[in-house]
């Protein structure tokens, strides 16, 4: 996305988008709204950052509200030192680390949403459910130079729960 301002509401309709290639919804962008957005379905879900489906990279300030991602290598994704200021609120990651590949269901090696790489920090994950998914920021050895690394600092998970074969945990 081009604009530094917006505001991409759904008004409550179900969308249903199917993606070969990561998206970007927020890049290098500040104060972005997405409200009741639901996508899902990757096609490809390998490394390089395909199938991850909300990435804020670079962004500040950025509002994602009551949003989901189903089916995906990672839902919602923070990248990048730049990526501060930020709330997922309401947001719901059900089935992550698939893809629907050439079969319909294929698993990945990735998973769950997360602080992703490059320390990002300052953001705020509120009241998100994990449904056979979850949400995480930690250490991660994996990447090109320079590496994943050290995810995130001074980010807060506040009511956010997580739930797996009928269990809930919060």
């Amino acid at each position: 996305m081009g604009a530094q301002r917006g505001d991409l509401s759904t008004g409550g309709k179900h969308h249903d988008r199917t993606f070969v290639e990561q998206r970007h919804p927020a890049a290098e962008s500040s104060q972005i709204t997405l409200t009741n957005c639901d996508f899902g379905h990757a096609q490809y879900g390998g490394g390089g950052g395909n199938g991850y489906q909300y990435r804020l990279q670079n962004a500040n300030e950025c509002l994602l509200d009551n949003c989901r991602s189903t089916f995906t290598r990672h839902g919602f994704v923070l990248s990048h030192m730049a990526s501060s200021g930020n709330v997922y609120h309401e947001c719901t990651d059900k089935d992550s680390g698939r893809q629907t590949g050439d079969t319909g269901l294929q698993t990945t090696a990735g998973s769950n949403s997360d602080h992703h790489m490059h320390f990002s920090h300052g953001n705020l994950i509120d009241t998100c459910t994990g449904d056979n998914s979850g949400f995480e920021a930690r250490y991660r050895p994996y990447g090109t130079a320079p590496l994943h690394d050290l995810t995130a600092a001074h980010s807060v998970f506040w009511n956010t729960r997580a739930s797996t074969a009928g269990r809930v945990t919060s």
